[in-house]
This record gives C-alpha cells, structure tokens and sequence, in this order.
C-alpha cells in the first residue's frame, strides 16, 4: 500500500493536482506510521515528508512547510546522514527566505553550508549556493548575491549543467552583472512610476 500510494501520488503530481497528491502521501505517513518495524521504514518517512514538503512549497502552504523541516530536523538530529540533513537545512532556508526571515534563513543556509563543504559533492554545493544567493537577492543585497551565484555558476559550468541557468534568474542573459544592476534600479523606477501615477 505504501509503495503503490507513493506512485499514486506522484502520478497526480505529474497531472499538477497537488492537492490531491498531498492528500495521497498524507494517508501514506498515517500507514508507514503504523508500520511493527519503525526502524526500517525512517528512510522512506524521511523521504515522503520530503515530499509533502515539496508539494506544501507549490501550493504556497509555506507554515505547513517550516512544520514538515522542523519535524525533519527533529527526527535527524543525531543522525549520520549529512547530506539529507544539509538538503533540510538548505531547504528550511528557502522557506524562511520567502517568509522574509531573513535571519532565520542565514541561520539554515550557513549550517547547510557548513555540512555540504565536508560532502565533496559539488552539486550539493550548488544548489546551497544558489539557495543563499537567492536569500542575498531578497534581503537587497546585490553584491553579495551575485558573489554566490557567479561561485554558483563556476561550479554548474565546471559540471557542463546548462539546467542551472534556468533554476535562478540571475543566471540568465543578460550577464548577471547588468541583471543586478537594473534590480538596483527597480526600486526607484517604482517610485517615479509611482508619482506619475499620482500626478
């Protein structure tokens, strides 16, 4: 049942009905949860909280989605699995950067990147990269955000991975350079936007 409900809902997933999907892998923790042997099934709990978390982030549940990582940590800590409790960490981070807590995010972002640093695993180091440089972006500082993100792109060059253009939209053309500096710009072309209006 849980293999066959895990399917079911990545089949909706696929046909973009989230919440349905959600509904399915929450009826797939309530199964797993009574489980005799709770030991073996930490891995796939694990990953179908991940999941939840996943879709929770597409439909913008973002409360739900702090509550699925703070349970994930939880049912981390002490463990030896550094590369799942670094993608906690950096996803956690993602989270409180759309929620504008920025000090929150610093906080999950630098610890994630703590862990990947000693994963030799430069796509983790990526996306960690990519998730902090997200944050930068938010919180307006530029600078320091297009610092990550070309760190970011030397390492997605470095693997041939022409996916990470699209994953963050500094990446794009034009050069990041010219993106940071109109976003620097945007906000007072919204304020003279503005006047005219009133005017």
């Amino acid at each position: 049942a849980i293999h066959w409900g895990r399917r079911w809902a990545g089949r909706a997933e696929a046909l973009s009905e989230f919440t349905d999907a959600l509904e399915i892998l929450d009826r797939v923790e309530g199964w797993i949860r009574r489980l005799p042997d709770q030991r073996s099934a930490d891995a796939v709990l694990d990953q179908v909280l991940l999941d939840q978390e996943r879709l929770c982030e597409t439909l913008g549940l973002r409360e739900r989605q702090v509550d699925i990582l703070d349970r994930l940590l939880a049912r981390l800590r002490g463990s030896h699995d550094t590369r799942r409790l670094a993608e906690v960490h950096r996803r956690r981070g993602d989270v409180f950067t759309l929620l504008m807590r920025f000090d929150d995010a610093a906080g999950s972002l630098e610890r994630a990147w703590e862990l990947v640093r000693g994963l030799d695993d430069p796509g983790a180091e990526r996306h960690t990269l990519r998730s902090m440089g997200l944050l930068s972006w938010h919180a307006g500082r530029y600078d320091e955000a297009l610092e990550r993100v070309e760190r970011a792109v030397a390492i997605g060059r470095t693997r041939q991975d022409e996916g990470l253009v699209a994953e963050f939209p500094l990446l794009r053309d034009p050069p990041a350079e010219q993106v940071v500096s109109a976003h620097r710009g945007a906000p007072r072309c919204g304020r003279a936007g503005a006047r005219r209006r009133r005017s």
